[in-house]
């Protein structure tokens, strides 16, 4: 049998009507974090969804990513369970000095007249989350991150492994797309 994005529906013109047995279906180029946390919000919209990654599997590689207090709101409004898992799997930042600072001697072309270890500039990150009610800053690994989501955030079958959208055709007139 084949994959349902590859099969074309009869759609009128205009479009169709969207209902829980018949959802809106979604394809997904990338399971990147950007894809991931699509696919999350779109399943959480009701959407059904297929995620293709070219990768052979999800690896451990990437380093630390800082999730910013609007961000992590953003995540809680797709997934309760997700913005619990990245809570606890985070290291919070807001509650430190933020900012840049210079790595280089002085006199060094790219620092100018600063010396190693001077600020450039500092700014407040707990003060403006906690005025609007958002949760603090974190900082969580990125394979951990995808694990959440691919645990929590899709239904499990959504990611198809060495799989690349290679090609697609636009039916047109809102009648969507066959891949």
């Amino acid at each position: 049998e084949s994959a349902w994005w590859r099969k074309k529906r009869d759609v009128p013109k205009g479009g169709r009507e969207v209902t829980k047995d018949d959802p809106l279906t979604v394809l997904v180029a990338g399971g990147g974090l950007a894809g991931l946390v699509t696919a999350a919000a779109c399943h959480a919209k009701g959407m059904k969804v297929a995620i293709f990654e070219q990768a052979s599997s999800y690896a451990p590689y990437g380093g630390p990513i800082q999730i910013q207090s609007n961000a992590l709101r953003a995540i809680q409004s797709i997934s309760q369970e997700c913005y619990e898992e990245l809570m606890a799997a985070g290291t919070v930042t807001a509650d430190r000095v933020s900012g840049l600072k210079i790595g280089y001697k002085k006199g060094n072309k790219l620092a100018g007249l600063y010396d190693a270890g001077d600020w450039l500039v500092r700014f407040d990150t707990i003060g403006p989350a906690l005025e609007a009610g958002l949760p603090a800053t974190v900082v969580v690994d990125r394979p951990v991150i995808q694990q959440i989501f691919v645990k929590h955030g899709i239904p499990e079958g959504t990611v198809r492994i060495k799989s690349r959208v290679s090609t697609f055709e636009d039916l047109g007139n809102g009648q969507g797309i066959c891949a």
